[in-house]
């Protein structure tokens, strides 16, 4: 829950101590429907990097708490643009640690789909990675953006993890947390060279418990699930039982798709359908393909991109 630079170490911190002033008064976005929500995705490097962006935080958590920033020809950016579309919630990608940039280095950059730490803050999103600032920053972001009435969404990617053999994981029990063939062999069910084995119990409890963690501790509304079909129904649907039980509005929706052959049963792949009856959302590609188009296809063109054949889809 705590970490030094690089997950080099683990950390004891006395987290009600460092928690903002006011958090106690912090409180989830509450919506009358799922359907209400209007989501932005972003990435918090991203968000407030630019030269031009007016903002002093640039690409860290403490830029979503700065208000009235403006952009050339006075334009606004940061929070203020995000009211002005009217949205309801923001999606961050993924902010828990992850292993594929040094955090002491501000200019390395990755989108953060590699996991390595679950329940700890990506450190280079602070304005330091040392000690604590993560964790209280972190919350601060949220904050600030449930003070503008936006919720938070977490992008989490159970699926797998950046390394194998020297990952937390399997430093714990060889093998366990991960799906393998008959032979042995780590399938890559998620395209990434590994998949983790969410149906196992203690993977499953480690997954709920994570889940519930980051909702409580840090207030967030809801997470959208990357490769959310290698994650299993059985698994899915307990998360979604267990985090309705803290927040009832929670959101929960992620990707019904795989990204290769899995070593998951095939009844409980969460594909696009078997959602219902869960609590969750999943994307529909079909919908998106028929708006904008095919993203491995530049030549299919959606409704939205000029083919008006695809009205009726």
């Amino acid at each position: 829950r705590a970490l030094a630079p690089n997950a080099t170490r683990g950390m004891i911190v006395d987290m009600a101590a460092i928690n903002p002033k006011q958090w106690a008064d912090d409180h989830y976005r509450p919506l009358a429907n799922p359907v209400d929500a209007i989501i932005y995705e972003t990435h918090v490097r991203d968000f407030s990097i630019m030269a031009n962006s007016g903002m002093s935080n640039k690409g860290k958590y403490l830029a979503f708490t700065e208000r009235g920033t403006t952009g050339p020809q006075k334009v606004a950016t940061g929070v203020d643009s995000l009211l002005q579309l009217g949205i309801t919630h923001v999606q961050v990608l993924p902010v828990f640690d992850f292993a594929s940039i040094d955090e002491t280095k501000p200019e390395e950059y990755n989108w953060g789909y590699d996991p390595r730490t679950y329940n700890v803050p990506q450190g280079a999103y602070a304005t330091t990675p040392h000690g604590s600032a993560r964790i209280s920053e972190y919350k601060r972001m949220i904050q600030s953006l449930h003070s503008a009435g936006i919720g938070v969404i977490m992008d989490v990617v159970y699926n797998h993890t950046f390394a194998i053999n020297d990952s937390a994981f399997d430093l714990l029990v060889p093998h366990y947390y991960y799906r393998t063939d008959d032979y042995g062999n780590y399938s890559s069910g998620s395209g990434c060279g590994n998949e983790v084995a969410c149906e196992r119990p203690m993977v499953q409890k480690f997954v709920l418990d994570s889940l519930t963690y980051w909702m409580r501790e840090y207030n967030v509304d809801g997470f959208r699930f990357d490769r959310m079909a290698l994650i299993g129904i059985d698994t899915m649907k307990a998360a979604a039982q267990a985090l309705h039980a803290v927040n009832p509005d929670a959101l929960i929706y992620g990707e019904p798709w795989t990204g290769g052959l899995s070593a998951l049963p095939s009844q409980q792949i969460v594909y696009k359908g078997r959602q219902k009856g869960l609590g969750l959302g999943v994307f529909n590609d079909n919908i998106r393909n028929g708006l904008i188009g095919s993203v491995f296809d530049h030549s299919a063109q959606g409704f939205a991109m000029g083919a008006p054949f695809k009205v009726d889809i």
